[in-house]
């Protein structure tokens, strides 16, 4: 986010996310003592996932003039965090992966500080959008299949009619999990396939015990996106839809 020269503005209960570079850049003196006379502040906002810095606000600033630990100590006296806000799905493909809304247990549902200027609407969540996602059905990320309707808390659970089933924990990060239930021993088989059909990850289990078995996959290959997880045994196979981060 750049604010440039003479900028100014107040920002509240927002989540910042998802940039290449720097979370804030400041790009001159004049931008500076607007921020030092008050007229830029923020409030009560969510930072993650920058490729600028680390897991502290002084790294993830670009403050072009006097003091940039002056900037970050601001963010700290005003409660903006650097923490994961949970949303359900990020993408930027038509795979049906954004869903911009956060999880069902996301903390950020009822971190929203009140304002006492009555033009805003009070809500409990920060971010723009609570369990409702307004811009569903008529915006071009739905026309061109790009938002998704996804729920992320708990697993995605499917049964066959021979007693198998396949439950995915949501959302996969690094290593996922999966819970087979097995009313024999078997052997099991996983695939993992994208949207477009690709094999993307194959692996043998072996031969695994009857009852119900955790099993893990190296995911830190996938790129975020929704993925098909099959298995296959000598009671048939399952298949279940789980979202990638």
């Amino acid at each position: 986010f750049r604010m440039k020269a003479d900028g100014s503005g107040q920002f509240y209960n927002s989540i910042w996310t998802e940039f290449t570079g720097a979370f804030m850049r400041l790009d001159d003196t004049v931008t500076f003592e607007r921020f030092e006379a008050g007229d830029i502040t923020f409030t009560n906002n969510v930072l993650y996932n920058f490729g600028k810095g680390g897991n502290d606000l002084d790294s993830i600033l670009d403050i072009r003039a006097k003091d940039p630990a002056l900037f970050a100590q601001h963010l700290r006296d005003n409660n903006d965090q650097i923490k994961d806000p949970q949303l359900r799905g990020i993408s930027w493909s038509t795979d049906g992966g954004l869903d911009p809304r956060p999880a069902k247990d996301a903390a950020i549902l009822t971190e929203a500080i009140s304002l006492t200027d009555e033009f805003f609407t009070p809500v409990s969540f920060i971010g723009a959008f609570g369990d409702e996602n307004w811009a569903a059905g008529w915006t071009a990320l739905t026309e061109y299949g790009i938002f998704g309707d996804l729920d992320i808390t708990g697993v995605s659970y499917l049964t066959n009619d021979q007693g198998l089933s396949l439950s995915v924990v949501n959302p996969v990060e690094y290593q996922g999990t999966v819970f087979v239930s097995l009313p024999e021993s078997s052997p099991v088989k996983f695939d993992v396939f994208d949207l477009a059909g690709r094999n993307v990850i194959a692996m043998d289990f072996g031969q695994v015990a009857s009852g119900k078995n955790s099993l893990n996959f190296d995911a830190s290959n996938l790129q975020p996106g929704i993925y098909v997880a099959v298995i296959r045994t000598n009671r048939g196979g399952v298949s279940a839809k789980f979202i990638a981060q």
